[in-house]
């Protein structure tokens, strides 16, 4: 759990996980969109985006555990 504003400051901390899957998610998909794209422009090679967010999640029936 990584706010968009420190994310930029954060990338070496992660970048032990360049490797790993991570699916940016936020409330609408906006700001997730961003972070995702920075961190692939950091050369993170499976980053993903949860288009629409969590709003788009919920309405389409995703669970959260």
């Amino acid at each position: 759990l990584m706010p968009l504003q420190t994310l930029a400051d954060s990338i070496d901390v992660l970048s032990r996980f360049r490797e790993s899957e991570i699916i940016a998610v936020c409330r609408s998909g906006r700001r997730s969109a961003i972070a995702s794209g920075w961190l692939a422009k950091a050369g993170f090679k499976n980053v993903y985006n949860l288009e629409g967010g969590m709003r788009a999640w919920n309405e389409n029936g995703g669970k959260i555990e």
